[in-house]
């Protein structure tokens, strides 16, 4: 080995372990149960049918599912076979993302790409002998794209590679079909069939959200989530929803399989009094869609973690055509009085759930509070008002007291002044629906007699008043008048900065430490949106946050194009304990750095705004996996599981040493962020018996961690 160069020695590695690389052959397979027969004469990509894991068009964070997912039950190896004939033009290698995939081009145009490969067929297409090749001459392991200058020729049914985990995510397989190379299509829609689903889909719940300060969901001011999650195919809900505004809606449907998998359903379609006014009908996207994916889900995921993600409903008249066909343009807010609305959501077998309620929009009463001294006056806007309405006083004693109105149609109430009463107004306005506002007047200190619009509608005149946007007048924020309440939404919290963003408008927005620069072509539409800070939650051991957490929120519109956002402060570059920028994941509720090291760790670029956090990583990495280890290399790859919480682990620093040899990163052994572990693959099986492993691992904090394992090779079959 004297003489050579470090380069020569990694190609010298890449060629020992392409001679050897064939180890992982199809007999690494965990054990599995066939579950659905595949009808003679159909296509399906691999020898059973595990079911389908992911449907088209599903969430991913922050974009489109562009495939559809095979479930390989955990084996790797499977023998992956074509949709049918073309030509294979192109491969890929990489880390992350696709893995190792194979393109092929179809007779028509079409393109079909299957990635996630274990490795590439090579006795009959000599697919994995032109990536060893190319791996030797740049001496690189994961090269990228691979361009084909002599297309190779496949039938229908030849066999291209083997399932594996390759890239992101588990064992599973994924394949595309595209229209051309740049927009994928639904497969389910001509290609495929849902071989073994016979179940219904179902609609997990609806959400809706306030639109207007002035809106009440059935009575409360905030959010309301609607539960349904039946078993049955019609659900007829008894209770009316009733609204005093506009809302935005959100759906969570899924269709459940054979096998414990949520996947998207084919369709949602929604009527209101007989009328459609939204359908979803995922058929194709192009991949310049793709930020569009906010007009289609809920990037704020405002369901409960165990509902899936929510799929938008209003506001998606700019959806992509190929996702939402009849979209929304505003939110929905039908005229005053009783409504019919109906959901329906069908898979792709034939089965449905239909979900029908009634939806009474109601038109928030308006009155005249004055006071005079001890004494206050309640008189409705009209006297004519048909509902039923009444004040409550609560007694010294804490009870609550009914004063009906008068003969005028007031309601005039008396108090000692040493006192200071607890008063509400209450309204029926739809059956067992009320109206409340509760209003606590502030005793003995006049002010000017101006009229003081509520949130609610509720016109006060007369000394200040404490309005409470709830029925639990001492569980409730306080006054904060009508304008500004709706110009800083979420409408009952004060200490709100609001930004108004244009179209083609260049911003760089500074608010304290963080820094947010809006690109010119970064929007769909005008936005405004809300920027306020509150304290640190949910922070895990071992996080040390600086500051306060950035909340940064907007009417639910995605950007365009990417936006940056970056905290800038004096002490960002302390290259001994370095400050990393958090953004906040509501469905696992947790915090997820966001930057990069080593250049950008302050940086975040997104297309949605987030919650933000500045913190120290004061957490070292730690080894999760038992000290001595029962493996069977015919099986999976040896893996080493981890717990990082904080920045991250520096690829280059990991090292691994098997009975005293050192392994070459990446190729015998690597980070896999999907478990977290890391993964042993190696060249050739291990003799039965004990082995000793070490594994170093570092974090980009500067935790460095050394752990010894002793690993018993079980024998081969």
């Amino acid at each position: 080995m004297k003489g050579l160069t470090r380069s020569g020695i990694f190609l010298l590695s890449v060629t020992a372990l392409i001679a050897a690389y064939h180890f992982a052959a199809a007999g690494r397979q965990h054990a599995g149960t066939h579950v659905a027969a595949v009808p003679a004469g159909r296509w399906w990509p691999l020898p059973q049918n595990y079911g389908i894991t992911s449907g088209f068009g599903e969430f991913r964070p922050y974009r489109f599912h562009f495939g559809v997912d095979f479930s390989t039950n955990g084996k790797l190896g499977l023998p992956v076979r074509v949709w049918r004939e073309g030509e294979i033009f192109r491969l890929r290698v990489e880390r992350r993302g696709y893995g190792n995939a194979v393109y092929i081009r179809h007779p028509d145009g079409m393109v079909t790409l299957y990635a996630h490969l274990d490795r590439f067929e090579d006795r009959m297409l000599g697919l994995q002998s032109r990536v060893n090749a190319i791996r030797q001459k740049t001496g690189l392991w994961y090269p990228g794209d691979i361009r084909l200058a002599n297309l190779i020729p496949v039938k229908r049914g030849s066999v291209i590679g083997f399932s594996g985990e390759s890239g992101a995510g588990p064992p599973h397989l994924h394949i595309e079909f595209r229209d051309g190379e740049n927009r994928p299509v639904n497969p389910f829609r001509g290609v495929l069939h849902d071989i073994g689903d016979h179940q219904h889909p179902v609609i997990q719940g609806l959400i809706w959200i306030p639109a207007d300060p002035g809106t009440v969901i059935n009575g409360r001011p905030g959010p309301y989530r609607m539960p349904l999650n039946s078993p049955d195919e019609v659900v007829t809900l008894k209770n009316p929803v009733v609204l005093t505004g506009p809302v935005d809606l959100f759906v969570a449907a899924y269709d459940p399989t054979f096998r414990p998998y949520r996947r998207v359903p084919a369709s949602i379609m929604m009527t209101l009094d007989g009328e459609l006014v939204y359908r979803w009908e995922p058929k194709y996207v192009a991949f310049q869609d793709q930020p569009r994916a906010g007009f289609v889900y809920d990037f704020g995921r405002r369901g409960p973690k165990d509902w899936v993600i929510p799929i938008r409903m209003t506001r998606t008249a700019s959806a992509p055509p190929g996702m939402v066909p009849k979209g929304m343009q505003g939110f929905l807010d039908p005229t005053p009085g009783l409504h019919r609305l109906r959901f329906v959501v069908r898979d792709y077998n034939g089965g449905s759930q239909t979900v029908e309620l009634r939806l009474y929009r109601a038109v928030p009463p308006l009155f005249h509070v004055r006071t005079q001294g001890s004494s206050l006056t309640v008189q409705p806007e009209e006297a004519s008002n048909p509902n039923p309405w009444w004040v409550e006083v609560r007694t010294p004693a804490g009870v609550w007291s009914r004063v009906n109105p008068d003969e005028s149609g007031n309601v005039r109430i008396r108090w000692d002044p040493a006192e200071c009463p607890s008063i509400r107004v209450v309204m029926l306005i739809y059956k067992t629906v009320e109206f409340r506002q509760a209003l606590r007047p502030a005793c003995g200190n006049p002010s000017e007699q101006l009229p003081i619009p509520t949130p609610f509608g509720l016109e006060v005149r007369g000394p200040d008043f404490d309005v409470l946007p709830c029925s639990e007048p001492d569980r409730c924020f306080r006054f904060i008048p009508y304008e500004s309440v709706r110009s800083t939404g979420p409408f009952s919290t004060p200490g709100v900065t609001v930004i108004h963003l244009r179209r083609g408008e260049r911003r760089t927005i500074r608010f304290g430490a963080l820094e947010w620069l809006v690109p010119p072509d970064g929007l769909f539409g005008d936005i405004t949106v809300y920027l306020h800070t509150v304290p640190p939650f949910k922070v895990p051991d071992g996080l040390v946050p600086v500051g306060e957490v950035y909340r940064i929120d907007s009417t639910g519109i995605p950007f365009a194009h990417p936006h940056r956002f970056r905290w800038r402060a004096s002490s960002a570059r302390n290259s001994r304990d370095p400050l990393g920028l958090f953004w906040y994941h509501p469905q696992k509720e947790t915090w997820v750095f966001g930057g990069e090291f080593p250049d950008y760790p302050l940086q975040i670029v997104t297309y949605h705004p987030l919650w933000f956090m500045v913190a120290r990583d004061h957490a070292p990495p730690v080894f999760t996996s038992p000290v001595r280890i029962t493996w069977d290399p015919d099986r999976e790859p040896l893996r080493i599981f981890y717990q990082e919480i904080g920045f991250g682990l520096r690829l280059d620093r990991i090292e691994a040493i098997w009975d005293g040899r050192k392994l070459i990163v990446p190729n015998e052994v690597d980070d896999d962020p999907d478990y977290p572990a890391i993964v042993y693959r190696p060249q050739t099986r291990p003799a039965k018996g004990d082995h000793r492993l070490t594994v170093v691992i570092e974090d980009w904090a500067g935790h460095r961690v050394r752990q010894t394992f002793t690993v018993r090779v079980t024998e081969p079959p």
